[in-house]
């Protein structure tokens, strides 16, 4: 692999042996949390179903509304 080739031991070039969680590049903020945003994202996407179903109930009743008093 290049990377290897270039940077010894395959790791990447932004980060050191310093600390964990330790990141000398900010363009490279890490597997864990890049993982920590798609994890909160799937449960803001979670929280889209019933206020989906809530928004066709209200559309529903509506069109009820409109039919019974509005023909």
């Amino acid at each position: 692999m290049r990377t290897t080739a270039l940077h010894g031991g395959g790791t990447s070039p932004a980060r050191h042996s310093g600390p964990a969680g330790v990141v000398d590049d900010i363009r490279d903020p890490g597997d864990a949390f890049i993982q920590a945003e798609i994890d909160s994202n799937r449960r803001y996407e979670y929280t889209l179903i019933p206020k989906a179903i809530i928004a066709f109930a209200v559309v529903a009743a509506l069109i009820i509304v409109r039919q019974l008093f509005f023909v």
